[in-house]
């Protein structure tokens, strides 16, 4: 059946790659962008889809912009996830404020429509599970360690204690690491392709610690089958892979994938007793949609590779350490 969807964040990696699948399914996509956001990840389907520029705290501009739209499922994939200066207590802040209060005006712009959405899916973050002992279900006690991982952690509680109130069913999708084209440089592993394809040198500064990695082709099906689901929804989801290989192991991969030299990878030393692991138990999404990752970290790789080998220029976005 035809939905209209709308996402917030849309003009992002996740969510530009969410919006092209939603459009190959058959529905009718609206996605939402801060004024100035660059479009270029939905250039192939700029004509295809409505494009609304809002302040994420405008509450009388979203909400007339969703009376607009009448959205069946809001994604709110929006978030700042860099946050890097000096006073990790200015970055507390600024992490509440960017993360943390666009989504309170998210909830009560579809709150106040006429016809509410049936859905409201969240995107959280498996960093909100910081240093809590790993594997991590969703009973896992969360441990943030940094501004950005407390901020999300904080919207989740926020969307908890908001549920009894909705008119419409919401969860926070807590997400792995997602990879793939058009990710931003800066990001890990396309930090690691673009210096092996480059034939540049890499650090890799915490080589032990390991990753819950997914593909973005296997993380938007996830969210696609969330926005299906009939009646209410759990708190709280996790989409990950149940597996998470070290950095060492990521970049020598990498390194194989695309027949770059060895010598470009430097390795900082790190005892393996110090390594931080993220992993998530995924049982509870798969028991609602039968969702598993349908990509292994080899073949997820693989087609990253190949669709950057294929790009004219390497990304814009500037590349840092892993």
């Amino acid at each position: 059946m035809k939905r209209r969807v709308l996402i917030s964040g849309g003009t992002g990696f996740i969510g530009s790659h969410l919006a092209r699948a939603l459009l190959a399914n058959g529905d009718e996509v609206a996605v939402l962008s801060r004024p100035g956001s660059s479009t270029a990840r939905l250039q192939d389907i700029a004509s295809q889809i409505g494009v609304y520029w809002v302040d994420s705290q405008d509450l009388v501009g979203l909400t007339r912009q969703m009376q607009q739209i009448v959205p069946d499922v809001i994604y709110h994939l929006s978030a700042q996830t860099r946050f890097t200066s000096s006073d990790p207590l200015r970055d507390l802040k600024t992490a509440h404020e960017a993360n943390v209060a666009p989504l309170l005006t998210m909830i009560r712009a579809a709150d106040a429509l006429q016809t509410p959405p049936k859905a409201f899916i969240r995107a959280g973050t498996i960093a909100e599970y910081g240093r809590a002992p790993a594997p991590h279900d969703e009973g896992s006690h969360a441990q943030p360690t940094n501004a950005y991982a407390a901020s999300m952690l904080s919207g989740t509680h926020y969307l908890n204690a908001a549920r009894p109130h909705l008119r419409f069913a919401t969860t926070t999708a807590r997400l792995a690491l997602t990879y793939g084209p058009d990710q931003g440089g800066d990001f890990i592993v396309p930090s690691m392709v673009e210096a092996c394809l480059s034939g540049e040198n890499f650090d890799v500064r915490r080589p032990e610690d390991r990753r819950d990695l997914v593909h973005v082709s296997d993380m938007v099906q996830a969210l696609i089958g969330l926005g299906r689901v009939e009646g209410d929804l759990p708190p709280v989801l996790n989409l990950g892979s149940a597996t998470a290989p070290s950095m060492r192991e990521l970049a020598q991969m990498v390194l194989e994938l695309t027949g770059a030299s060895e010598d470009l990878l430097h390795l900082h030393p790190q005892d393996p007793e110090t390594g931080h692991e993220l992993c998530l138990i995924s049982d509870k999404v798969f028991d609602l949609t039968g969702w598993r990752p349908s990509l292994d970290l080899n073949a997820g790789l693989t087609l990253m590779i190949k669709a950057m080998e294929e790009q004219e220029g390497l990304s814009p976005y500037g590349r840092r350490s892993a």
